[in-house]
């Protein structure tokens, strides 16, 4: 019976296989409490002026103001022509295309 060995690549190619197998399933894990950790950190200015408002500029302080809220917040950091992107109290997203176009440099209803 003849012994086949394996050869350096396809041993490094396995061993790179697990690795990246290893820290992509580390990365899909959520540790409980995380998102409180992450809002904690938003000044209550940004929080009141956008619960005011119902837009933020970034993420955190839109998911942030959307508890304090009780309704969905705007990020406005993530608008296009063609897409909105909201913060809900459950701290989820939620994008959708708006029933709008830009014509002669103007946002304007379809």
């Amino acid at each position: 019976m003849k012994v086949r060995r394996i050869g350096r690549r396809a041993t490094r190619r396995g061993a790179v296989t697990g690795l990246l197998t290893a820290v992509l399933a580390a990365g899909s894990f959520v540790l409980p409490g995380g998102q409180g950790q992450a809002t904690a950190a938003v000044p209550d200015t940004l929080i009141s002026s956008a619960t005011k408002s119902g837009e933020a500029a970034t993420e955190q302080v839109a998911l942030a103001a959307a508890e304090a809220a009780g309704e969905p917040v705007e990020v406005t950091g993530l608008r296009q022509e063609r897409r909105e992107v909201f913060a809900n109290p459950t701290g989820t997203f939620t994008a959708h295309e708006p029933p709008r176009t830009r014509y002669a440099s103007l946002w304007t209803a379809r």
